[in-house]
């Protein structure tokens, strides 16, 4: 709530906010479905280029803030959620002074392990935190943090090449795989698939959720690309095939579950990761994308609300 009133007092973004609002009230009212059963009869399959893949330690998508910075922006808060972002910002923070603590992120990859439960072979991070905004009550896990954790013990694998961080990372992942109707995260939609960020009852498709698991899952193969390289394909495939469709003018959709449009704060976000899908896989469309996002977005003033 903290943060909250910290980017409502900037004019220009509280201005953006009613605009966005004002905007989702009027899409709300002249359609009578969820942006997902409008969307879904236009979507095609799309295949992905060939490309090559390569990982870089330092986690782009969280290039917008430093350490101390997050550090104080996620006091406070206890929930594996935060504690997961802040061990990739230690990540960063220690590639950026060049001072690499092999022992500290061993520590820390353990404390995110021992927080986690092994089920069907993955490692579930749950959280009981309640969702309204999409219905979501009780014990849940969610794609974004499954995919932030094994982003992060892939960078433990980059700096020690001890296999149990490769293996927590793939466990992560593995775990993504679970379909819906088996208490998981996958949705299979028509031809594409969708990994949740909210195990919402009809499908949310939260666009920056899905972008952080494939992320994880081009970075796990750049390591070993036998035994998640379908899920990554299949999962790009799919990402490139919704995108267009997310797009309403200069707005982009946040989710598919209800009408609502990204503000400031989830422009530069998406920003950010488009940058990081362009270091990894080379293709032209996410260098594009995060260009695009630079321009009806406002980057200063996104990292101003956040760090100011």
């Amino acid at each position: 709530m903290k943060n909250l009133f910290r980017r409502m007092s900037i004019p220009t973004y509280a201005a953006n906010t009613v605009r966005i609002k004002v905007k989702r009230l009027w899409y709300t009212f002249i359609n009578s479905n969820s942006p997902y059963r409008k969307l879904r009869k236009h979507v095609s399959v799309e295949k992905s280029s060939t490309h090559q893949l390569t990982f870089t330690p330092f986690y782009d998508c969280f290039g917008y803030m430093d350490f101390e910075k997050a550090k104080e922006y996620y006091k406070d808060n206890n929930d594996i959620v935060p504690q997961i972002m802040l061990a990739l910002f230690e990540s960063n923070q220690m590639i950026v002074t060049d001072k690499i603590d092999i022992n500290r992120l061993k520590g820390l990859a353990q404390t995110l392990f021992d927080k986690g439960t092994i089920e069907k072979k993955g490692l579930y991070f749950y959280t009981n935190t309640v969702y309204k905004k999409f219905d979501l009550h009780g014990d849940h896990y969610s794609g974004i943090t499954q995919a932030k954790a094994a982003s992060f013990f892939l960078r433990c694998y980059y700096f020690n090449r001890e296999e149990i961080y490769l293996n927590w990372a793939k466990m992560s992942l593995v775990a993504c795989q679970r379909k819906y109707e088996d208490g998981g995260i996958l949705r299979t939609i028509d031809q594409n698939i969708w990994v949740e960020e909210y195990q919402s009852p009809t499908p949310s498709m939260v666009l920056n959720g899905y972008i952080f698991v494939i992320i994880a899952l081009g970075e796990y193969n750049t390591f070993e690309n036998q035994t998640l390289n379908d899920f990554y394909t299949q999962s790009m495939s799919s990402l490139l095939s919704w995108l267009p469709h997310y797009y309403y003018g200069n707005d982009i959709l946040y989710s598919t579950y209800r009408w609502s449009f990204c503000n400031i704060h989830y422009l530069g976000i998406l920003q950010y990761q488009f940058y990081h899908l362009y270091k990894l896989t080379q293709l032209e469309i996410f260098n594009s994308q995060a260009i695009r996002m630079e321009k009806i977005g406002n980057e200063k003033l996104f990292k101003a609300m956040l760090c100011n």
